[in-house]
Formats: structure tokens, sequence, C-alpha cells
């Protein structure tokens, strides 16, 4: 028994005076499923969730998530909170404090690449149409009325577009794979009627019904009054993937395309890449 006793005693003594280890790259995770944050500070799309886990250490966040079925991840750099969900592929991470909290999941982070080039999610990535960091668009329409500019500032007394035409079309170079998951156009003056909003690799031209690319969405209907908003989303949560965004204005065959403002939500990488994802 006093053999016993001494090496409790020991035991307990090592665990007391074990030093916490603080250093993100020593850092292990504890998971929780049907959970992820409460709300992101960050969002991106990574490629494994080990990237996810190595973008947490890059940003020094609190907590982090990963769902599985988005392959989306969401760090916390000013909070933790989470909320349940009911998918098991929502898994919520925490760093392990104690020495006697759970190890699962223990995780090594790998270290930063040279040319470390996330992918990321935005809401507003029309802001950064003249950025030369994460890459210059190319703006073209089938024909010339005003300058495509000003779908992008923050104008709607200003529009961008075509006279009238036969399948009038604007066409936006990404010049990059970007993968499109929703976008809102605002109505000038000019009603919007009828328009098929494709992505993908093949460049539109001429003045024929465009048919190539993915699409995205349709608008069958038209605007009723100046500066009114649509929304027109890809409904797949990864988006679709291309180079090429058209806008095509279908129904009817002569009628200018005149946007006010385009906001445009999806995946793309933070750098002037041309590397798929």
């Amino acid at each position: 028994r006093g053999v016993t006793e001494a090496v409790t005693c020991l035991i307990v003594v090592i665990l007391t005076f074990t030093p916490e280890r603080s250093n993100a790259a020593q850092k292990r995770w504890k998971g929780t499923t049907k959970s992820k944050m409460a709300s992101c500070d960050k969002v991106f799309q990574p490629s494994t969730k080990t990237e996810c886990i190595a973008m947490c250490k890059r940003e020094e966040c609190l907590a982090f998530s990963f769902e599985g079925r988005t392959w989306k991840c969401c760090l916390g750099t000013t909070t933790a909170a989470s909320t349940t969900t009911s998918d098991p592929k929502d898994v919520h991470y925490v760093p392990v404090t104690t020495v006697n909290e759970a190890r699962t999941p223990a995780v090594q982070t790998p270290g930063t690449p040279p040319s470390f080039c996330p992918v990321i999610f935005r809401e507003d990535w029309q802001k950064f149409y003249k950025n030369t960091t994460t890459g210059k668009w190319v703006l073209e329409q089938s024909s010339m009325q005003s300058a495509l500019d000003n779908m992008f500032d923050d104008d709607i007394t200003t529009s961008g577009g075509t006279s009238s035409s036969t399948n009038a079309w604007i066409l936006i170079d990404f010049k990059k794979p970007f993968r499109l998951t929703s976008l809102w156009l605002t109505a000038s003056d000019t009603a919007i009627k009828q328009l098929d909003i494709r992505i993908g690799d093949t460049k539109i031209e001429g003045t024929s019904y465009f048919s190539s690319n993915t699409r995205c969405n349709t608008y069958k209907k038209e605007t009723l009054s100046p500066n009114e908003m649509i929304y027109i989303t890809c409904s797949t949560p990864r988006g679709v993937r291309g180079r090429y965004l058209s806008i095509q204005q279908i129904n009817p065959s002569e009628h200018p395309l005149l946007i006010a403002e385009m906001s445009i939500q999806g995946f793309a990488r933070v750098c002037d890449s041309e590397t798929t994802f």
C-alpha cells in the first residue's frame, strides 16, 4: 500500500507541474460533431482539412469549424462560440487547455508554404475587380452604351451595359478559376428582362444565343421599378466553376442590357493564380 501511495503522489506532482504548451504549432484540438462556429471572422475553402488547421495557426484563431459537406473552413479570431447543427459532418474544434481533457483529434500543423495562396469565400468580390494582387478582371459587352465599370462604383444613378441589340450580353473574365455561388443585380431606369447566367471556360461572342458553359441560373421575370434588386443563386454551396461569367438577355431579343450595380459572391484564390481548386 505504501508503494502505491508513493506512485500516486508522484503522478499527481507530475501532472500538476507539467507546463502547458501554448505554442500554436504544439496545440491539440478537441472536436465536437454536429457543431460549428456561431459566427465566422474569416472563411476559407481549403483543399484539405489540414489546410484549415494551418490557416487557424496562421490567423492565431481561438477556435475553428470544418463543414464537410460544403468544404467550408470557418475561423474564430475574436470568439470561440459555437452553435449546434444536425449535420454529423460539421465539426467544431477548440484547443485542449488541460492535460486531463480529451485528446481528439490530435493534429500536426504543417509549415506555411513559401507561396501561400488560399481559396476564400467573399460576398463582395466586385470590390477587387481592379486589384493587381488578386488579379484584374476584364470586362466586355456585346455593344457599347456605357462603361461596365459603372456596375462597380457604388452609385445606383449610373449604369453599365449595352445598347439595344440582339441577345445582348455582358462578360466578366476573372482571368483565373472562380466558383460562383450567387450574385445581386441592381436595375437601372431601364428594365432588366429575362436573363441567362452562365459560367465556364468558353468565352461568349457574337449575337447568337449562348448555350456553352454551365448555367448558374435564369431570371425569367422583368424588373418593375428603377433600382430594383435581383438575387441570382447557382443553388450549389460550392458554386459553379469557370473563368468566364456571362449574363445574356434572351427575351426580348432586341433590348438594352443595363445594370446599375452588381455584387458577386463565390470562392477564389487571394492571389493572381490560375491554379484550379
